[in-house]
């Protein structure tokens, strides 16, 4: 993926986006992993709600662990 994730400032919905389609997740899904209602997800990466500091660190911090074992481990050519 070309582009990165801030981890300095609040997170914006593109950067939410962006590092969801890194992790291969649908709202859907992080909203059953975070046990939050997906309504809220939806709203957070439609940038109509706030996405919370927590919840935005640990994403930039898992979408970073999860890019470099992607660049580890490239798809063999098939």
């Amino acid at each position: 993926m070309e582009e990165s994730v801030s981890s300095t400032t609040a997170m914006s919905a593109k950067e939410f986006r962006i590092c969801l389609e890194t992790l291969r997740w649908t709202q859907a899904e992080l909203a059953r992993v975070v046990d939050q209602d997906v309504v809220r997800i939806r709203r957070m990466a439609r940038g109509e709600a706030v996405i919370p500091e927590k919840l935005g660190a640990w994403l930039v911090a898992l979408t970073a662990e999860v890019a470099e074992v992607y660049s580890r481990h490239r798809p063999p050519g098939v």
